[in-house]
């Protein structure tokens, strides 16, 4: 099974109060399985200037 996830990180100015994109941070999407103790990391991305997209 494969899977696209979409997504933009972004954090509140509280100068201008509005989101901005938050770039250079390490993503990771986690995945447990269900009745599953712990998460495991699938997959890591940097953020950048648009929105990240995980295949």
């Amino acid at each position: 099974m494969n899977a696209t996830i979409n997504g933009k990180l972004s954090r509140a100015d509280c100068e201008d109060l509005k989101y901005h994109g938050f770039t250079g941070q390490e993503v990771k999407l986690q995945f447990r399985p269900a009745g599953g103790a712990h998460y495991s990391t699938v997959k890591t991305v940097k953020t950048a200037e648009a929105a990240v997209t995980l295949k």
